[in-house]
């Protein structure tokens, strides 16, 4: 049996791999989400101060963030050319 969120996970991967070593932002929406990302892949997440500050200095290669907490007074985009993942893991978004 396969499950649909181990097909978007592995989607997921697909889109990390196709980066090409450039950075992935991931936003997601529930903590099932967060749990399933976290056992899968190697994440941190933006949380503090500290955490915006390293990922402005390109230190942390695939972020993730709740969707509603990015939304609102983030400096990001020192972060460099990256890439944005949303809630829906097929979409991808180049910034």
């Amino acid at each position: 049996m396969i499950r649909i969120h181990d097909i978007k996970l592995d989607a997921l991967e697909d889109l990390i791999e196709g980066a090409n070593g450039k950075p992935v932002l991931i936003a997601y929406w529930y903590k099932s989400y967060l749990r399933r990302i976290k056992d899968k892949f190697d994440v941190r997440e933006l949380k503090t101060n500290e955490n915006f500050k390293e990922w402005n200095q390109g230190k942390i290669p695939v972020p993730i963030t709740h969707l509603e907490s990015a939304g609102h007074g983030l400096n990001l985009q020192s972060g460099n050319d990256y890439y944005a993942v949303q809630k829906r893991l097929n979409e991808m978004i180049k910034y």
